[in-house]
């Protein structure tokens, strides 16, 4: 993802690479986040030990340009070559 935008090479190849990476990223701290809250236990929901507010934050990358699906009709599009604007 980083070296795509490292690139400096604007369009839809180096979008689509960032934002599959985006999602991938985002997939990996949801789930690194909800196993913390695992091994925590029930004292990981007090605001005072911190995996709460950790937990809070990440489900907002959810709601952040491409949300997932999104994101994959917008790699299906790229990848067999059809129109990205048309829904």
């Amino acid at each position: 993802m980083f070296a795509a935008a490292a690139l400096n090479d604007p369009g839809l190849a180096t979008t689509n690479r960032v934002m599959i990476g985006r999602t991938l990223l985002t997939r990996g701290a949801i789930k690194t986040v909800e196993s913390a809250m695992e091994a925590a236990g029930g004292a990981a929901f007090y605001r005072a030990a911190g995996p709460e507010r950790l937990f809070r934050d990440i489900q907002a990358a959810r709601y952040h340009p491409l949300r997932e699906g999104i994101q994959q009709v917008f790699a299906g599009k790229v990848a067999l070559g059809r129109d990205v604007d048309v829904v």
